[in-house]
């Protein structure tokens, strides 16, 4: 049995079967659109929080005395690797899109990128980077993190060599 469907194929009969094959890919295609939307929105609210989070606790770091110096320095290093990562989390949206069109203008079968150190890579290069982005993205959050308990860890010993000594109680004589 044949019918057309304009909007599906560029050409106008196709069997059946190949119709319910072509309803099943375009499922497929915008069950992963749906995903990469939401790992970009994912990345961006990771960083966008945890800037608030440091902003937010700044305020307090930066109206005490000069001991929280070190704390505040990872804070704000804390902050600008968030903002790398919102950067970063907005061009994986960006190649995104660039690694749909690619896949579109294609019919959905493009050329592959190559080699890479010695790597085959079967997918075209700016669906590579897509990805490179999005890991980088998310090594911007892990460095932010670690930024913050550099500081707070080297707060800590600061306080505890400049602590001052302990009173000792004098020893009382005994009758």
């Amino acid at each position: 049995m044949r019918f057309s469907i304009h909007l599906l194929c560029p050409s106008p009969t196709i069997t059946k079967q190949d119709a319910v094959y072509i309803a099943g890919m375009a499922s497929g295609l915008e069950i992963r659109a749906e995903i990469d939307a939401q790992i970009a929105k994912a990345l961006i609210l990771i960083h966008g929080g945890g800037s608030i989070a440091l902003l937010t606790f700044l305020q307090f770091v930066l109206g005490e005395k000069s001991e929280y110096d070190a704390l505040a320095y990872g804070i704000l290093w804390g902050l600008v690797c968030y903002q790398i990562g919102i950067i970063f989390a907005i061009i994986y949206s960006w190649l995104t899109r660039k690694c749909s069109l690619v896949y579109e203008q294609n019919k959905m079968t493009p050329p592959p990128c190559g080699n890479f150190l010695g790597f085959k890579l079967t997918e075209p290069c700016v669906c590579h980077a897509r990805i490179l982005f999005m890991y980088l993205s998310l090594i911007a959050f892990v460095v932010a993190g670690f930024s913050v308990f550099c500081g707070g860890r080297e707060t800590l010993e600061q306080k505890r060599f400049t602590a001052p000594p302990v009173k000792q109680m004098p020893k009382s004589k005994s009758p």
